[in-house]
């Protein structure tokens, strides 16, 4: 059954938030005196929406909408650092986002936790503009099974990965309160570690309220060293693993070495070109499985990529767009890959990555991996 969207609904969601923050704002005044929650704020959302079918099967199997709640708390930056100034003092926390997939019964509802990052695109008096990128890890009670819920073709997996992007504005209401609205895009999947692995898309709007528990404190504002174009090189190693598409219970490895050149264009944003090799153990069963012919080469793809990424601080997150070379990839014959790459240095110059690799927007398996700046 579809759900109605009346008035009393709208109210009542509402209601639920402001007792919410009612409840929050009234526990956390004994506290408030502390300058560890200063500019520190709690949120509440209320989401409403639809999925966004990436095959036709999934829309057989909803006959709801998408509802959803997330409460969030949040750190705002005071540009201490030039990282912080560079990138309009932004903001960082956590959120728990619980929602239901559209059919209760066969998808189930969904329960993660993320870690997100916050930056001010417009900051006009008590109004801001505000984009929301987040990631975590999701727990989903209903997933695929062969005899007790064989419609279940999206989810294979009770854990998944989790990722949302938001577009929205907040209006201050008083030093302390402020509304907040927007537009929220949700996908998990479990990033091809098990099958069936279509994962659930939703296009959601929301709209809470966010409460500050400290004080505000004054933004800092100073000048720092211009910053200086430069180039470095890496060199990357990863392993990972993949399940088949055919719902078997073997687990693939998967490994690959890149080598990149990169240029820091400005402080936040650097742009690089690189080469890589992969090995992907999986090719043979895949092609024998479709009476197609298999040599060992096959096994191994090469390539040239570019690679434009974001960075803040130690972090960076880079999307790279790739073209196979020499070996091709024999599976699905695609000509083109992608990798989204999640990037920490460590220590001076040795990085750790997390990395999805796909083609286009089917996933082909994740890799974590080390690399060293030279």
């Amino acid at each position: 059954m579809k759900l109605q969207l009346t008035r009393s609904n709208i109210k009542m969601s509402f209601g639920y938030i402001g007792c919410l923050m009612i409840f929050l704002s009234l526990g956390f005044t004994g506290v408030c005196q502390s300058k560890s929650l200063n500019n520190l704020a709690v949120s509440a959302n209320y989401q409403t929406g639809f999925s966004l079918p990436e095959y036709s099967i999934f829309t057989l199997i909803t006959d709801d909408y998408i509802r959803a709640f997330e409460l969030s708390i949040t750190q705002q930056t005071l540009g201490k650092t030039e990282w912080e100034q560079s990138y309009n003092f932004p903001a960082h926390g956590l959120s728990l986002y619980y929602s239901n997939l559209g059919n209760d019964d066969i998808l189930g509802k969904e329960l993660a936790l993320n870690y997100f990052l916050k930056l001010y695109l417009l900051s006009k008096g008590k109004f801001r503009l505000y984009n929301v990128t987040a990631g975590g890890i999701g727990y989903v009670n209903k997933t695929f099974d062969m005899e007790t819920n064989y419609l279940n073709v999206v989810v294979g997996s009770h854990f998944n990965l989790h990722f949302n992007l938001k577009f929205g504005a907040n209006y201050e209401l008083s030093k302390k309160l402020s509304i907040n609205t927007g537009m929220s895009f949700n996908h998990f999947s479990n990033a091809n570690t098990a099958s069936p692995n279509i994962g659930v898309n939703t296009f959601t709007g929301y709209a809470g309220l966010s409460y500050v528990i400290g004080d505000k404190e004054e933004l800092n504002d100073f000048s720092f060293n211009k910053h200086v174009p430069k180039n470095e090189f890496f060199l990357f190693a990863g392993v990972g693993g993949k399940h088949t598409q055919s719902l078997s219970s073997i687990y693939y490895l998967t490994s690959s070495l890149s080598f990149e050149a990169r240029r820091s264009i400005t402080r936040g944003f650097h742009l690089g070109v690189g080469m890589d090799v992969y090995y992907d153990s999986s090719v043979k069963s895949e092609l024998l499985k479709d009476n197609r012919v298999h040599k060992g080469q096959y096994d191994f793809q090469t390539g040239i990529h570019i690679s434009p990424a974001l960075v803040y601080n130690k972090f960076s997150v880079a999307l790279y767009q790739g073209v196979y070379v020499g070996f091709q990839e024999k599976v699905g014959r695609n000509t083109l890959y992608n990798k989204g790459v999640l990037q920490f240095n460590i220590y001076k110059n040795i990085t750790l990555r997390a990395v999805m690799k796909s083609h286009l927007h089917i996933l082909d398996y994740p890799e974590f991996g080390v690399g060293m700046k030279f």
